[in-house]
Parts: structure tokens; sequence; C-alpha cells
């Protein structure tokens, strides 16, 4: 992070190119974990309002999103760590996005919102679950 701001008495840094791809590779990672590979996904380095340190914004009808890191953060938010806990969070947005699309909307099919919620608790179990018990589950044909 390079250059810095003062607004309101905080500190906003500079995010460079280096923290762009950071952010783009542990989006990537986390679109992988999650089974969102059937979605196009790009991403944008820009300007934001200083209270968001990144963004999405996605369409399910395309099954398209963007997604956004801001130019400047808080100082205290300037660390890899913290560019990778906002890639994470930016993604968790996109893996809920359908139930909350669901949860919003005036015109569900009975069901709806309980399928969904169990689509996601499979891919927590798959990806979370599983592997905490992983010896387990090689032990057992419990899994």
């Amino acid at each position: 992070m390079t250059d810095f701001i003062h607004e309101n008495n905080d500190k906003y840094l500079k995010t460079t190119e280096i923290d762009f791809d950071i952010f783009k590779d542990e989006c990537e990672k986390w679109i992988k974990i999650f089974g969102l590979s059937g979605w196009y996904v790009s991403y944008r380095h820009e300007p934001m309002d200083k209270t968001y340190s990144a963004n999405i914004c996605y369409c399910f009808s395309s099954r398209t999103a963007t997604i956004k890191l801001n130019t400047f953060r808080l100082e205290h938010e300037c660390t890899e760590l913290s560019l990778r806990k906002s890639a994470f969070h930016e993604v968790c947005e996109l893996f809920l996005g359908k139930i909350t699309c669901l949860a919003e909307s005036r015109y569900l099919s009975a069901g709806q919102i309980e399928e969904e919620t169990h689509n996601i608790i499979r891919t927590l179990e798959r990806e979370f679950f599983l592997l905490e018990y992983c010896s387990a589950a090689s032990d057992s044909s419990d899994f």
C-alpha cells in the first residue's frame, strides 16, 4: 500500500496492483471452494465510497458478477490478511446471493428457500465439515 490521505481523522492508504492481485487470487480460491465456477466474474480496482473496502454486484439470470476492491482502504485494513478477508467476504455474498434474492422476492414457490438452504449446507458440509474429519471419512462408510 502506498500514498495516503487523511479524512475525518482517519488515514486511508492507496491500494496497489499487487494488493489487487492478492485480492483477485483470494476471490478465485473461494469461488472454486464454494463451487461457483459457473459464474462469470470480473474484477475492478476503483475508487468507491470509503465506507466500503470492497463490493460485489451480481445478476442471477446471467450468472455474472463484478467484484471491486476500493483503491483506498483504512490504514488498519491495509494488511494482506485484511485483503484476503475482504475477498472471502465478497465471495460469501455471491455464495449466499440466491437465498438473499429468494428472501427478498415476493413470488416464491413452496420450498425454494428450504431447497437453497440445503444447497448451502451441503457445500459447507463438503468443504468444511468433511475436511475437519477427513481421517474419519476415510475410515468410515458414514461419509
